[in-house]
């Protein structure tokens, strides 16, 4: 739209499918949106031209963010892996890093963000990864992606369970350390 007085000027709809994220970069020059269909399309921010379009994944992109200073966007995808790309003038984009996070389901990334400590990306078993700029792994927490149903103090750790659903047998224990607040899983 634009405006006031506020009247329709144009339409930004070429994904395929489901469109997952939408982000501005800081200073507005430019959006993204990515996307079921594994694109990942760069805007101009001011007219709302596609500038870009790249299929950086081998599977759906379920989230993508920012850098702080609006120059690198990190994307999570289905095929289990992060990226991480450079946008120069124009929204021309280029790979700067990339990490493979697993091979199961449990390691599917599903969502992320761009934090003072680094890049954070969640995967659907409940891991949460701590990458750097080069795209190498620095820390991963593990804990639930259900809710916790139990809990017990055994030898100073605490020992958490959470459960798939109530007919299920199949559940998650993770042991804290209450010093560091740190959970590993439970053998």
């Amino acid at each position: 739209y634009e405006g006031p007085p506020f009247k329709f000027k144009a339409i930004a709809a070429r994904h395929t499918n489901f469109v997952n994220c939408v982000r501005y970069s800081s200073d507005g020059n430019y959006f993204f949106s990515v996307s079921n269909d594994m694109m990942l399309k760069i805007y101009d921010g001011k007219d709302g031209s596609m500038l870009k379009e790249t299929k950086p994944h081998a599977g759906t992109i379920y989230a993508a963010c920012w850098s702080p200073d609006g120059k690198k966007i990190m994307t999570c995808s289905a095929d289990k892996s992060v990226k991480i790309f450079s946008v120069g003038e124009g929204g021309e984009v280029s790979e700067a890093a990339s990490v493979s996070l697993g091979k199961s389901a449990d390691h599917m990334q599903v969502g992320c963000t761009w934090a003072a400590a680094g890049l954070l990306s969640y995967g659907l078993g409940g891991n949460l990864s701590l990458i750097s700029e080069d795209g190498k792994v620095t820390a991963t927490q593990v804990g639930h992606n259900r809710p916790v149903s139990t809990m017990a103090l055994c030898k100073g750790k605490l020992l958490t369970g959470s459960f798939e659903d109530a007919i299920s047998p199949l559940g998650v224990i993770r042991s804290w350390d209450l010093a560091t607040g740190l959970a590993t899983p439970f053998a």
